[in-house]
């Protein structure tokens, strides 16, 4: 478990793993607790009002910005975002209104590891 200022707030994030970066996107990090593949670098936050993050809830738009924010603060680069229940709207704002790659819909264990193949 590691935590970034940010807007605040403690954000919680999971960081497990070596290699290309990827971004996990649910509400929470207990979201995706399935095994991974080996040869990533794994980011998994918990949003405010969500698991281990305090605050209240956030909107979709409102959490878009965290994951920015910590793309930026960890100097992310040639990244993958992955996402899953409530992390799909996440996801949509981050491709749709800030410029970021479409993220991969995994919403099973096995389209979490084709998701991470292609």
């Amino acid at each position: 478990m590691a935590y970034l200022y940010l807007y605040g707030t403690h954000l919680v994030y999971d960081d497990e793993g070596k290699g290309p970066p990827v971004l996990l996107i649910g509400a929470r990090a207990a979201d995706w607790p399935e095994p991974r593949p080996a040869g990533f670098r794994y980011l998994v936050p918990d949003f405010p009002g969500r698991g281990r993050t305090e605050g209240r809830p956030l909107t979709p738009e409102e959490e878009a910005e965290f994951v920015v924010g910590l793309i930026m603060m960890l100097n992310l680069k040639d990244y993958r975002v992955l996402v899953r229940g409530h992390g799909e709207r996440v996801g949509a704002v981050l491709a749709e209104r800030m410029g970021l790659p479409a993220p991969c819909p995994a919403p099973d264990r096995a389209a979490l590891w084709r998701c991470l193949a292609g």
